[in-house]
């Protein structure tokens, strides 16, 4: 039987349901044949994925080296709007 929106089914061959994957990013559980738009949509290149602790602890001492070359008022400046963050 097909209705409106519902899927056609081919004549000998049997309904086959899809495998639940986890996605190599981010780690969610996604049913196989949605894998791939969601790599899209969710980790494209103006998305940020998940930062590795490597490359966290690299990304902290860049900011330190960064703040050490800012004069006192910028870093008092840099100081306040960290602080309206948390």
């Amino acid at each position: 039987m097909d209705k409106i929106g519902g899927d056609k089914q081919i004549p000998g061959e049997a309904a086959q349901t899809s495998l639940i994957v986890k996605c190599d990013v981010c780690g969610q559980q996604l049913n196989r044949r949605h894998l791939s738009s969601h790599k899209r949509l969710s980790h494209g290149k103006n998305n940020k994925s998940p930062v590795s602790i490597g490359d966290e602890a690299k990304a902290v001492e860049t900011i330190l080296a960064l703040y050490l070359q800012l004069s006192t008022k910028s870093r008092n400046n840099v100081v306040k709007r960290l602080a309206s963050l948390s």
